[in-house]
């Protein structure tokens, strides 16, 4: 019985310390001072009004911009693409309060959507609309409103491929007002940081941020005396380059480094074509992907392309001297001796320049000819001999004289045109080493021009 009275009085005490819902004395929730707050300062509120205190005095509104990571660059529609907090902070006297009223509540959450908020635009665009993730705004009793949303944004970037890929890149993000002019909206800086906040920012792979200063820019127009002002942060990026220079560069070095040497090949030697063609092929192969980089029709063409056009223009040529030389080393078949002057020139002086071996060969003499006339008129002659003396013993042996002058005149004639073929194989061995080491000059020269 007493275990019973005891647990009923207990449970009594329970019930009374519990205090109602509605009892605003001690027993007042902080919810409750919540809700009475909000009714106090958004009674009446209109927020669609401009919370200045008069025409002289505009409202004051710091935009800053804390970047989380800066998503892509693309070069071929130039847009940049980012993720940021818009840090937006401005004063609107009419949502103050007198925190020992409401049990020192300094701070308070509202839905932005409930408050009047600046009309802050991205100028530079590059979508129609903002794609914004939308936060409660933070309200101070001193009437500083603090609404910060993520953004994930892509702007206009106008881009300067001349250095690809050892270029910088300087794209910009622009906030204002759209409509309200600076009498209205005066903008500063966010905590008076005059750049971006990098507190949160991710380190990009490609691209390294070197600064990001921010300038506000008054702009008055023609129509309209009032300013207007909107805040520009900027990015310097620094192209990380090393794999593009693994990818683009250094493929087509040693593709046009291959020019010259293609000359130290025989001059009888056929595949001096196949492999220019082969080479001109690989360019023409580069020149396709780095247009997947550059912007559509780019006012100024990237040293890189330079490069690649005039190692093409090179490859073309070298494939027209080496089809020059081809032909002209058959030239001793065809019965056409080397030129006096040529032969002076390149047989004779360019020869031991560029070091190329002699050869013990005599060529013909202009004066000599020969040719099977002189066996006819020899036979004539031997016949008609033949025809006083009946010998049928000297007549064996004039057919026997006969044959070997043939022979003879034959075996002269060979060697008479096979030394005018080596003569037209020296010139144009003379000219391919020539060429060999005018098309290494010049590809060391623009090599070091266009890419240095």
């Amino acid at each position: 019985m007493l275990f019973i009275l005891t647990l009923m009085f207990e449970l009594f005490i329970v019930v009374k310390g519990i205090p109602k819902g509605n009892d605003l004395g001690s027993t007042e929730t902080l919810a409750d001072v919540h809700t009475k707050l909000l009714q106090t300062i958004l009674k009446g509120y209109d927020k669609r009004i401009v919370p200045q205190i008069n025409d002289s005095i505009p409202v004051s509104l710091s935009i800053g911009i804390r970047l989380i990571d800066l998503v892509d660059l693309f070069e071929h529609e130039e847009i940049m693409e980012t993720r940021v907090y818009i840090q937006q902070l401005w004063t609107d006297f009419r949502l103050s309060w007198d925190p020992s009223r409401f049990k020192r509540i300094h701070v308070i959450n509202i839905p932005v959507e409930e408050l009047w908020q600046p009309d802050v635009s991205l100028f530079n665009n590059a979508e129609i609309q903002l794609e914004t993730m939308n936060t409660l705004a933070i309200v101070f009793s001193n009437g500083h409103v603090f609404y910060s949303p993520k953004a994930r944004i892509r702007t206009r970037c106008q881009m300067d491929m001349t250095s690809f890929p050892y270029d910088q890149q300087f794209c910009s993000i622009k906030f204002g007002s759209y409509t309200y002019d600076g009498n209205k909206i005066n903008l500063t800086m966010y905590h008076e940081n005059s750049t971006f906040d990098l507190s949160e920012y991710s380190v990009n792979k490609e691209w390294h941020l070197t600064a990001s200063p921010a300038t506000i820019f008054t702009k008055r127009y023609d129509c309209c005396p009032e300013p207007y002002q909107h805040i520009q942060f900027n990015l310097n990026l620094q192209r990380k380059a090393v794999y593009y220079t693994h990818v683009f560069i250094l493929p087509a070095v040693v593709v046009a480094i291959l020019v010259p040497f293609q000359f130290l090949l025989p001059p009888d030697c056929r595949e001096r074509l196949t492999i220019g063609s082969t080479l001109m092929l690989g360019i023409v192969v580069l020149i396709a992907m780095i247009q997947n980089f550059l912007p559509e029709a780019h006012p100024n063409l990237p040293y890189l392309v330079q490069y690649y056009c005039l190692t093409m223009i090179w490859f073309a040529i070298s494939m027209v001297l080496s089809i020059w030389a081809i032909n002209t080393q058959n030239r001793g078949p065809r019965k056409r001796k080397v030129p006096g002057i040529i032969r002076q020139l390149f047989l004779k002086t360019l020869k031991k320049i560029v070091c190329v071996n002699e050869d013990s060969y005599h060529p013909l003499d202009d004066t000599e000819t020969i040719s099977f006339k002189s066996i006819d008129k020899q036979t004539v002659t031997n016949s008609a001999d033949g025809k006083h003396d009946g010998n049928k013993l000297e007549r064996d042996v004039d057919e026997i004289l006969k044959q070997v002058n043939v022979l003879v005149v034959r075996s002269v004639i060979a060697e008479s045109r096979r030394n005018v073929r080596t003569e037209w194989y020296q010139v144009v061995l003379v000219f391919d080493r020539i060429m060999c080491l005018l098309f290494l000059l010049v590809f060391v020269v623009y090599s070091c021009v266009l890419l240095g």
